[in-house]
């Protein structure tokens, strides 16, 4: 049932001429439904879904399957991964976090935006991941009546050095480093 509604995940590079050269100008929305990227590089839809695992190996991986671990070495699958792993019965349980008003201070909000922050720098995946090199500026946003009340907290969650790792389909893990000032994230 809960994949008849919600969000696939698209994974669409693609490179348009942006005439900002020092900086990769990118929109992220993490909504309840999906999480979406657009970038220079990248304009993907991912599903708001993300699961911690103790087996990081899926019995089938998909090409677009999306596998995040922390610098602690948790596992976490992201998007239509984690889909498949969330039966029905337990998926507003293991989802709830994602759907709360607490959802911006919650592990698996970090996750998504970790995850939508790689893909604002995705520029190719064969072989090895190819990423922008160039610091990451973020518009983000609420809905109007969060705005004032979690603005500050959703821009703290950006702000800081992100280390973790990222491993999509069949292609190997792939550790990044992503540092976000406070000049570098607007809501």
């Amino acid at each position: 049932m809960l994949s008849q509604y919600s969000h696939k995940t698209k994974i669409c590079l693609n490179a348009i001429p942006c005439v900002i050269e020092d900086v990769c100008p990118c929109g992220i929305d993490i909504g309840y439904s999906a999480i979406k990227v657009k970038s220079p590089n990248n304009g993907s839809v991912i599903p708001s879904l993300c699961v911690r695992v103790t087996d990081d190996e899926p019995l089938v991986v998909g090409g677009t399957d999306i596998r995040y671990r922390d610098d602690e070495g948790n596992v976490w699958f992201v998007g239509s991964l984690a889909k498949k792993v969330i039966s029905s019965d337990d998926a507003l349980s293991k989802t709830n976090n994602l759907l709360s008003r607490n959802r911006l201070q919650s592990e698996e909000f970090l996750v998504q935006i970790r995850v939508a922050m790689f893909f604002c720098k995705l520029q190719d995946i064969k072989s090895d991941y190819v990423l922008d090199e160039r610091p990451l500026k973020i518009k983000t946003g609420l809905p109007p009546q969060y705005m004032k009340k979690d603005s500050q907290i959703i821009k703290e969650r950006f702000i800081g050095t992100h280390k973790f790792s990222i491993k999509i389909g069949k292609y190997n893990w792939k550790e990044v480093c992503i540092t976000i000032g406070e000049n570098d994230v607007s809501v």
